[in-house]
């Protein structure tokens, strides 16, 4: 979530640079915040103060999120996805398809942090809490992890072909990279289109 905030700021902070007007929406199961886009003085600090108060915690559901999202956007734009995006990726799709409906330009960001693509861990018994639901779950890492990497490998695939189908821009980022490195790697690439 942290590494997440960081980059929603950075992008916010040179899309501001640039005169562009910039807002904010923060979902779980559903948007609960919404700070609308804006160009003015003062609009940044709402910003990064919004942002710095998310915390993780309860369901998610991102599909019907991000359709909730096209209906509440008024205006075209662009619209920038930092998550997870632990979805079924046909629901993901028709989400992603809502929201080229409505005319806006989607780039997905999927952040994950690099043991959850790797699942690399020494220890013969690990206690992995859920960050959403705090359930708790002992694991033995030999036994999973053959089975664990490649429901990972499947699960970047999935996304990866998704934003492809639905013309998003899509970038995979793991909280080992530095974010200037992450960021300066997806805009140069962007700037060649």
């Amino acid at each position: 979530l942290q590494y997440a905030q960081f980059l929603a700021a950075s992008l916010a902070y040179l899309l501001n640079r640039q005169q562009d007007a910039v807002g904010l929406v923060a979902f779980a199961d559903k948007v609960h915040t919404h700070v609308p886009a804006r160009n003015r003085t003062g609009h940044m600090r709402t910003i990064f103060g919004t942002l710095s108060l998310l915390e993780a915690g309860g369901q998610t559901n991102l599909s019907a999120s991000l359709h909730q999202l096209a209906e509440v956007l008024t205006q075209r734009g662009i619209v920038v996805v930092v998550s997870d995006f632990y979805d079924q990726p046909d629901r993901l799709g028709e989400a992603f398809q809502h929201l080229r409906f409505k005319g806006h330009d989607t780039i997905a960001f999927q952040v994950l942090d690099q043991n959850e693509l790797d699942f690399d861990f020494d220890d013969p018994v690990l206690l992995l809490e859920d960050a959403e639901t705090q359930e708790q779950m002992p694991v033995l890492p030999d036994v999973v992890v053959d089975g664990y990497r490649e429901r990972m490998r499947r699960h970047v695939d999935d996304m990866r072909e998704c934003a492809a189908a639905n013309n998003v821009d899509y970038e995979l980022l793991t909280t080992k990279q530095p974010l200037d490195f992450a960021l300066l790697s997806f805009l140069s690439r962007r700037a060649g289109k």
